[in-house]
């Protein structure tokens, strides 16, 4: 084609991804020392005893994966006068503590940690925690790379994070490393679409420990804080049986045995006036009572571990090693209790022993409120900025992945590493990440990994193209990436000939509607990768775009054009050249139509029309196929309530909690549309405050609002929304 017998002056890359999930093989670091025979799994369990109440003890640590503190600030343990917590020291101390007695018993979930404490291990170490692993004596739950979201997550997204970790550990212990047990302890909600994902990996069994405080009344009551969790339509092969923790993760109160508590130890030296080795006994014998109340089985499980607990793991295994054997002793004396270290999966085996009915949950456990005022919605829209990233990181990784396949399959060494992708996007699922609830600085950390992510991602896309899309017989000379999200692009902004790259990364044909910044008040024409002129116009970009901050360009025009037919995992070039003004071309000016005071404005493409409001700027009306619809478009606003948070009724408005102060939502205020844009494939409503940008693209027969929106006061502490009602 004409296009390509003329020098390209720079080339570009844009990405049209979308997602599918992946997997990742690490290297394992296998000893070959014979490690001991393995018993783990469920013949790895203590044996429980008919006619007691069997008090499941399960030695747990709950690491966030960045949330007051970034992930190595709590790895490493520095920062300590935000959180005194240090996952290494943690791992270090159970290890230890694992080998000195074998009827001892730990879980452990997070991955990221747990990858980042192996990496650092000598060998002796390592077949120390095979033997471990091998026995049941250490036992992975969960699995994935974090304890992930539930809420604001995609599903690929945690298919992927949990693939992660999954793989991790089956590379490194293999079947003994396989977890049998979902742990969901800490999400704020928990949702049916999980569950579901739980049981299709194979999960026994799934706890969590938030669920609505009515909720939990209600099933402490009835005894049915255990259940099956019907999670889809494909009936038992969607079932999964689920627990609710009775006291959320931690354990029994004025029992947490941690440097980071001030609970009172067993003490069972007779000679001592600190002697309270029966009391103590008595006590947590009475909280057993009262837990097993609200269970339907002799069988009861209590989680002895909190926040960044066992740091100093000795402290936790003397007492409860104490208490095991002091309650037991009871059992002469008439007790009812027996303890036991143990774990989730064998709790579960004890369970499936009992040979139960158990009451059936087919829908989601959302939205979470710990009480009357506290509901745990904000964060479905907290940090929006951070979850956006994620998602587009979520479809670069997609493409990532598979070119990477592709290029290993080619055994091409010059392309980036796409494990740097993989572990920043499974740490991102955090519940305390994507959910949009960590502090500043931990955010920035998480969008600093990301970024070294989509550099690594590049890497493997510029070997990629360059391998795939020769040029005159030679390797591209040049791969450029833009940022889109601000619409700036030194190539297509300074060049007079350019290509675009577009990727679909999905198994079927796509069609994607292409927008790139190029010079101000310029022509173009674009041709498809059979010389083919394709429409196109040129549109001012918006106003709001213009003060993002830290946005470098000057450009002012995007040119939009149809990528269609897109093919299934693959790529097509398209070739796009600046022309004289006087030229015939298929690119289109956009026509721009200054807004009068009081006149409507009608906006069509050939399967809609709309009509914008010319006194408020707002939607009025919607014809499709002929029949016109009347409409009310409202932007509004809700103050939160500000609280000290010292009581139920004094709960703030947050990033976790939206509480409005009241049940009135107030109209934000808002200018009529300052422009109308018009155009062969764009319609725009483009205002000069609110309402944001009303867009319909090509043969579209719907409309989005791409933003921005904003609010003409600081108020600290609101939330807004928007609003269309049709007659």
């Amino acid at each position: 084609m004409a296009a390509t017998r003329r020098k390209m002056d720079r080339i570009v890359m844009l990405a049209c991804i979308i997602l599918l999930a992946g997997i990742i093989h690490p290297s394992s670091g296998r000893s070959s020392k014979p490690s001991v025979k393995s018993s783990c799994g469920y013949q790895s369990c203590h044996a429980t005893k008919p006619g007691f109440i069997n008090v499941h003890l399960v030695p747990h640590t709950h690491d966030d994966v960045g949330w007051l503190k970034t992930v190595d600030q709590y790895y490493y343990g520095s920062r300590t006068g935000i959180q005194k917590a240090g996952v290494q020291y943690i791992l270090d101390s159970v290890i230890e503590e694992l080998q000195a007695n074998r009827e001892r018993r730990f879980i452990y979930v997070e991955m990221a940690f747990f990858w980042q404490w192996w990496e650092e291990q000598n060998d002796s170490t390592r077949d120390i925690v095979r033997d471990l692993v091998n026995q049941g004596r250490l036992e992975f739950i969960n699995g994935g790379w974090c304890m992930n979201d539930e809420a604001t997550t995609h599903y690929a997204d945690i298919v992927d994070q949990m693939s992660l970790g999954l793989n991790l550990l089956n590379d490194t212990f293999g079947e003994c490393g396989r977890p049998r047990i979902a742990w969901q302890i800490d999400p704020f909600g928990h949702s049916k679409e999980q569950a579901f994902i739980f049981s299709q990996m194979g999960y026994d069994g799934l706890f969590f420990g938030r669920l609505d405080h009515e909720d939990k009344k209600q099933r402490m009551a009835s005894k049915t804080m255990e259940m099956v969790w019907s999670s889809s339509s494909l009936g038992k092969t969607g079932w999964l049986f689920t627990g609710v923790n009775y006291n959320l993760y931690q354990p029994p109160p004025g029992f947490c045995f941690d440097i980071l508590c001030s609970d009172l130890p067993l003490i069972d030296n007779k000679k001592s006036k600190e002697y309270n080795i029966d009391q103590r006994v008595t006590d947590f014998l009475k909280y057993c009572q009262q837990q097993s109340e609200a269970y339907a089985t002799d069988h009861i499980l209590l989680t002895m571990g909190g926040d960044f607990t066992y740091q100093d793991a000795n402290v936790w295994y003397k007492n409860m090693d104490k208490l095991i054997k002091y309650a037991n002793e009871r059992q002469s004396n008439g007790s009812q209790f027996n303890l036991l270290y143990s774990t989730p999966s064998c709790y579960v085996k004890s369970l499936n022993g009992v040979k139960k009915s158990w009451p059936l949950k087919t829908d989601d456990f959302f939205p979470y409120g710990s009480d009357a005022h506290s509901y745990w919605t904000g964060y479905f829209t907290s940090r929006p900025a951070f979850k956006y990233m994620v998602r587009q990181g979520s479809n670069l990784l997609q493409a990532c992945k598979q070119m990477d396949s592709a290029l290993s399959w080619n055994k091409a060494t010059n392309k980036g590493d796409v494990n740097v992708m993989k572990r920043a996007m499974g740490i991102a699922q955090h519940h305390d990440a994507v959910s949009g609830t960590e502090k500043q600085a931990v955010v920035q950390d998480y969008q600093s990994r990301l970024h070294e992510g989509v550099v690594e991602c590049q890497k493997t896309q510029t070997s990629f193209y360059q391998s795939q899309l020769p040029f005159r017989g030679q390797a591209l000379p040049d791969v450029k990436y833009c940022q889109l999200n601000v619409s700036q692009c030194d190539v297509s902004e300074n060049s007079n000939r350019f290509i675009v790259n577009i990727y679909n990364s999905l198994a079927s044909n796509v069609d994607k509607y292409v927008r790139i910044p190029v010079a101000n008040g310029a022509s173009y024409q674009v041709l498809d990768p059979d010389g083919n002129a394709v429409d196109s116009q040129v549109i001012p970009i918006a106003a709001g775009v213009h003060a993002i901050p830290g946005r470098i360009s000057e450009a002012t025009d995007e040119l939009v054009f149809l990528a269609s037919k897109l093919p299934p995992i693959g790529s097509k070039s398209y070739y796009v050249e600046k022309i004289a003004k006087n030229r015939r071309r298929v690119s289109f000016k956009s026509k721009l139509q200054r807004s009068i005071p009081g006149q409507d404005h009608i906006i069509s493409t050939d399967k809609m029309k709309v009509r914008v409001d010319g006194t408020t700027g707002l939607l009025s009306s919607v014809t499709v196929n002929g029949e016109e619809f009347f409409v009310q478009q409202e932007f509004l606003w809700y103050p939160g309530y500000n609280g000290d948070n010292e009581s139920a009724d004094r709960r703030s408005s947050g990033a976790y909690i939206f509480r409005p102060n009241g049940t009135d939502a107030f109209p934000m205020r808002h200018t009529m549309a300052a422009a109308i844009i018009t155009a062969v494939y764009t319609g725009e409503a483009a205002g000069s405050g609110n309402p944001p940008i009303l867009r319909f693209l090509g043969d579209s027969s719907h409309s989005h609002l791409p933003g921005p929106g904003t609010c003409g006061t600081r108020l600290g502490n609101w939330a807004h929304s928007g609003k269309v009602s049709t007659n």
